[in-house]
């Protein structure tokens, strides 16, 4: 395990990065059965008690943490994927010359942070003081070599009226290549001979279904925010710092639990510590960017459905807007308006979605609708905003003590934001068959059905969806009463099952 996490994914034993001076951006294509072959040959290579060496690097280069930002533009771990409508040898050629044989890592020029240019890929560069020259497939070919003076050239180091192999290149021919055997070979020149044209993405980008542009600054964005925490590839940290790849709270349908997390941070919990909220430091734009970015990168598959104008309705939860804010019972609530040209809820649209809670209706898809009728120009954080004011006083005027006042205006804007949500996605979000809960941060909101007339569909208990440990509990706990069960007895369960399991997620119970 640890040659594999060498080799695959440039950690060293000790849980170190390494540096790419080891061509592991190469060898992460290695095939399972060539690494199981590779470690049964190293460990038959007799060891030798030597000392290891420091590396010379000067401040900061000596500081293995500063490769979190290489690893995350430049290096995706991945195996080798042969390529559709070309032949086995072709393809082996391909496997050979990417992996094993790692050509880029010499015929190609590096950038200043010391990746290979995708774009010049095999175009030739300067390596200790000698000339590993142009072996594209159209270099190749405009030098006039054919597939039998290259063959002949990597089998012995010369090629008659071509050249002799010297430099660093004749330890490869008579240390590697010279051993290939003739099929491996022939693949080899294969390959070279019918090279792809170089691509201008590096590998982890070449992934992302995210656009070039969004993909760089998002990229950037979780260097300089995240990966300091979260580490590189959204690892995190063994019981310190949850993970970000294959998280089911971060591939979640819907965004809004990534976005509530960045906006207000979260609590400690269990043996995680604290997360900051970076509502103050990043935009709606950096925020959407930063939330589709760590939803469809490492494996994680979800889709980059979140909006600055989503970011926006979310952000409009995280407090009780000020628009002159005045006293109304024992229960601070805004008031809207003001001056000329003021920004924000329409007045009279707020006071008419007032009445209507008051007169019985909190069916908020209901009240949405109805206020963006009247504020045709309303913004999706402008709907929240004003929802939240037009039903505070509903809650001050309540029986409820302070606190619990404020705990159901926050559950009320949080399902406002919800409810709005879908209408700015990038993407569609899929629909549900039954109410169902979704983690935003500490809490949940419920999503509905578009339709309760079709046939009612029961999510499969197979661990997908919920934990099927939880699930299974669940079951044991209801048993089979009829239906339909009251709502206090179902808040009663919901209580008790919440209990029986307390790192359970709200929303999973």
């Amino acid at each position: 395990e640890q040659f594999k996490a060498a080799l695959h994914d440039g950690i060293r034993a000790d849980g170190a990065y390494l540096y790419p001076a080891m061509p592991f951006d190469a060898y992460t294509g290695i095939e399972e059965s060539d690494l199981k072959a590779l470690w049964a040959f190293v460990r038959r290579i007799p060891a030798i008690a030597e000392p290891r060496k420091e590396n010379q690097l000067n401040f900061p280069f000596n500081v293995r943490l500063g490769l979190l930002a290489w690893r995350e533009l430049f290096f995706e771990p991945a195996y080798f994927k042969p390529t559709a409508g070309k032949s086995d040898a072709w393809n082996r050629g391909a496997y050979l010359a990417q992996t094993l044989a790692h050509c880029a890592d010499c015929h190609t020029p590096r950038n200043l942070m010391g990746a290979v240019k995708q774009k010049q890929n095999f175009l030739g560069t300067e390596v200790d003081g000698y000339w590993a020259p142009d072996i594209s497939t159209a270099g190749l070919k405009a030098s006039g070599w054919t597939a039998d003076k290259l063959t002949t050239f990597l089998k012995s180091g010369s090629s008659t009226g071509k050249t002799s192999v010297f430099g660093p290149m004749a330890e490869v021919v008579h240390d590697s290549l010279g051993f290939l055997t003739p099929t491996d070979l022939t693949a080899l020149v294969t390959y070279l001979m019918d090279a792809p044209p170089p691509s201008d993405i590096p590998a982890p980008q070449a992934a992302s279904p995210l656009p070039a542009d969004v993909f760089q600054r998002a990229a950037k964005s979780y260097v300089d925010n995240c990966a300091p925490c979260h580490m590189s590839k959204g690892s995190g940290s063994t019981d310190i710092i949850p993970p970000l790849a294959g998280n089911p709270a971060v591939v979640a349908s819907e965004p809004y639990n990534v976005i509530m997390a960045i906006l207000g941070g979260l609590p400690s919990g269990g043996t995680y510590g604290p997360m900051p909220s970076f509502a103050g430091r990043l935009s709606d734009q950096q925020v959407a960017d930063l939330v589709n970015y760590v939803r469809t990168s490492w494996g994680n598959k979800a889709d980059p459905s979140a909006t600055p104008a989503m970011v926006a309705a979310w952000r409009a939860t995280a407090h009780v807007p000020d628009y002159g804010t005045q006293q109304a019972s024992a229960f601070d609530c805004p008031k809207v308006g003001g001056g000329p040209g003021s920004t924000g809820p329409d007045p009279k649209a707020v006071a008419a979605i007032t009445q209507m809670m008051q007169g019985g209706n909190r069916q908020i898809h209901v009240l949405t609708a109805a206020y963006s009728a009247a504020d045709s120009d309303a913004t999706p954080d402008t709907v929240v905003d004003a929802l939240t004011a037009a039903y505070c006083p509903v809650v001050a005027t309540s029986s409820l003590p302070d606190w619990q006042k404020s705990a159901e205006l926050r559950r009320f804007t949080l399902q406002v934001a919800a409810d709005v949500s879908p209408a700015v996605a990038a993407v569609p979000m899929p629909d549900v068959a039954i109410v169902w809960a979704t983690p935003v941060g500490t809490s949940l909101v419920a999503r509905q059905p578009t339709s309760i007339a079709a046939k009612l569909t029961c999510p499969a208990n197979d661990g997908k969806l919920v934990p099927k440990d939880l699930a299974d509990k669940a079951v044991s706990l209801v048993g089979k009463p009829t239906p339909p069960l009251a709502g206090a007895a179902v808040a009663q369960l919901a209580t008790t099952l919440s209990q029986q399991n307390p790192k359970a997620r709200l929303s999973d119970v």
